[in-house]
């Protein structure tokens, strides 16, 4: 896993397998407190699902994450909730019925796949932004991470410390 943070404060994490996907989602999940939601975007078969799968894992749900593009919506449970929505099969103008924003809560985080089918009025309830792209080998990855027009305090300073902290942080400090 390869990850960069860029100057624009966009975090961009190149994976090589799904375990190496999920263990982002998971990861960013520490940043996370409830009230935050997520627009999932990406090609069919670019890792959304698997992305909530690290998400709920780090968020300390134990149920098995499944697609919700038939039912549009799954709930799990864990520090926070988790609701986890799919638009793939939805027309814009039905998603404006959803109520998603009664989803948006202190102690949920709502993940959104195919946000990009939001219209604009719920796009601006976003937190994060993340963009996922096939790589060019066949499981490889590129999560993009970054905060969308709202402004979440200091959620991308706590994303950024997750993943940007230099090597030698992350390593035990010696004994004195």
């Amino acid at each position: 896993m390869r990850i960069e943070c860029d100057e624009d404060g966009t975090i961009v994490c190149h994976t090589t397998d799904a375990d190496e996907t999920r263990d982002v989602a998971a990861r960013l999940s520490g940043a996370l407190r409830g009230g935050e939601a997520l627009g999932l975007r990406g090609n069919l078969g670019a890792g959304k699902t698997v992305f909530v799968q690290g998400l709920a894992r780090g968020l300390g749900s134990c149920d098995p994450v499944t697609s919700p593009s038939f039912v549009i919506a799954h709930e799990y449970r864990g520090r926070v909730r988790l609701h986890h929505i799919d638009l793939y099969r939805l027309e814009r103008a039905h998603v404006d019925d959803l109520g998603l924003e009664d989803l948006i809560a202190p102690d949920a985080v709502l993940a959104i796949e195919w946000s990009e089918r939001l219209p604009e009025r719920l796009r601006r309830l976003l937190s994060l932004e993340i963009a996922l792209e096939c790589g060019e080998g066949e499981f490889e990855r590129r999560l993009a991470v970054a905060a969308t027009q709202r402004k979440d305090g200091d959620l991308m300073a706590r994303i950024a410390q997750a993943f940007c902290r230099p090597e030698s942080l992350l390593a035990e400090e010696p004994e004195a």
